[in-house]
């Protein structure tokens, strides 16, 4: 099976604290925190949190204190279970939601939650899993909001003009139509969020409603047909509003039966935009896969590509790969020279610098500090992997300016090839790392393949020796109050 090819140039993810009393050596300070924080403190509105993989509260935002009633200083350190009902509790559904997320994939597990005060409300709610950048779990985060009003709605909204009327003042975008699809009714939370007034939409065909090309797939009819056939229906889809711009609409449409034989009529339909809380969502799980600072995928993600590729190999000899172990020679100096805003430009302006270097089908990661790798797949032969290296040296060797300065750094770089005899990401990247060390060695600002000659003697040697070299780096730059390592 060839390895899935996945451009690694998109929105990055950051390494987080959870909370200023709960740390791990792989923290990043600074500005991945303050954004990491911005973003959830922001969500007023949803509550936002992170548990332990035991299930301890380790993170509180404002919008969980809003809506649990719950200060941080009273939830911190307490098992998430008590904003369960005592019945799903019981049954165990806090382990199961933490259990369903390691799969890797954030899940749904909307239901019931308890208030301080005794109070039930309906959560809509998203479970995804939080790693630190080796890939260990820290635990997982939680967004729930409080959409009580439109699951009474949905459960409790009959086939009635009469009960319509009575939520025609709700938030939610609730309106009835036709059998041939033509509005007959329209709440103010549907002209709220749709931008049509009544005057404006009754009597038109929702298919306004949805972009051309949904129109043309058939999608309003096959709504009405679901919704025809199953009683009720929930539908996700991107509308579109009056002035042209869409929003990811979720919801329910329902039949409408008007007379006294129960005969259909038409269909009601419930909506609310779920955009920014989709997004909100959706970056959380980017940030535990990317790094924020240069874009690039982090130690996680590449492990994961990276295990692609030794197990399509295995399964197929031909599927030659190679890994890329690039360390920025002298990256301290300028760290010290220029301060850390330009050298954090620097290993940004060096992200974009490698990508141009490599295929789109290749994965360029941030291992940590300075230190970037790339997963070249389905290379010919080692030939390519060591063009692949001199490119990137000739590329790193031209000067850059940064904020009117002119800055300039090399690379050592250690290449190894994939071969059946790697299990483990780990292996292969061992063996790069120790091709790097090898340059460095021999002068820098070269690449060197490895060979089974840098494995001689006791292979322990060579891990212990990667690791005294990036304690070293960290104690060295932790002194100067940077974050490289």
């Amino acid at each position: 099976m060839k390895p899935t090819k996945i451009r690694t140039r998109i929105t990055p993810s950051a390494k987080v604290n959870l909370s200023p009393g709960v740390r791990s050596d792989n923290d990043t300070l600074g500005a991945d925190q303050m954004l990491y924080r911005f973003l959830v403190d922001s969500l007023t509105q949803d509550a936002v949190f992170a548990v332990s993989p035991s299930g301890i509260v380790m993170s509180w935002n404002a919008g969980a204190e809003k809506t649990f009633g719950y200060t941080q200083a009273e939830i911190m350190g307490r098992p998430f279970g008590i904003i369960f009902t005592a019945e799903d509790a019981q049954a165990g559904a806090p382990q199961r939601e933490l259990a369903s997320a390691l799969s890797g994939n954030q899940t749904q597990n909307d239901r019931w939650h308890l208030r301080k005060d005794g109070t039930r409300f309906w959560g809509t709610n998203t479970v995804g899993p939080l790693y630190d950048a080796a890939g260990n779990v820290l635990g997982f985060t939680k967004l729930v909001r409080d959409t009580t009003t439109s699951h009474l709605a949905l459960q409790e909204l009959s086939d009635s003009e009469q009960q319509l009327r009575l939520l025609v003042d709700s938030d939610y975008a609730i309106f009835s139509i036709e059998l041939d699809g033509t509005v007959k009714s329209w709440n103010a939370g549907a002209q709220n969020i749709f931008g049509y007034a009544q005057a404006d939409i009754i009597g038109c065909n929702f298919d306004v409603l949805f972009s051309a090309d949904d129109v043309m797939a058939g999608v309003p009819l096959a709504e009405r047909h679901k919704a025809t056939v199953d009683g009720i229906a929930p539908v996700e889809h991107w509308l579109v509003r009056k002035d042209g711009s869409r929003f990811l609409a979720s919801g329910k449409i329902s039949q409408f039966k008007g007379d006294s034989a129960g005969n259909l009529r038409g269909f009601v339909k419930i909506a609310h935009d779920v955009t920014d809380h989709r997004a909100a969502a959706q970056a959380l799980g980017r940030q535990a896969q990317y790094d924020e600072l240069t874009g690039l995928a982090n130690r996680r993600t590449f492990y994961d590509h990276l295990q692609r590729a030794i197990t399509s190999m295995k399964r197929r000899s031909s599927n030659l790969f190679a890994v890329l172990f690039i360390d920025l020679d002298h990256f301290k100096s300028v760290n010290d020279e220029f301060g850390h805003i330009v050298a954090d430009q620097l290993l940004a302006t060096t992200a974009r610098r490698l990508e141009y270097c490599v295929r789109f089908e290749d994965t360029v990661a941030r291992i940590g500090g300075d230190e970037l790798a790339i997963l070249l797949n389905e290379i010919n032969s080692v030939t390519d992997a060591n063009e692949a290296a001199d490119r990137i040296g000739i590329e790193l060797r031209q000067p850059v300016t940064i904020d009117g300065q002119e800055v300039r750094v090399t690379a050592s770089i250690g290449v190894a090839i994939g071969s059946e005899t790697y299990d483990r990401p780990d292996d292969i990247l061992r063996d790069a790392d120790a091709a790097m060390y090898a340059a460095k060695t021999a002068g820098r600002a070269r690449s060197v393949l490895f060979d089974t000659s840098m494995a001689t003697g006791d292979r322990v040697y060579i891990d212990l020796a990667a690791d005294r070299r990036t304690r070293q780096r960290f104690l060295d730059l932790d002194r100067c109050g940077q974050r490289y390592s």
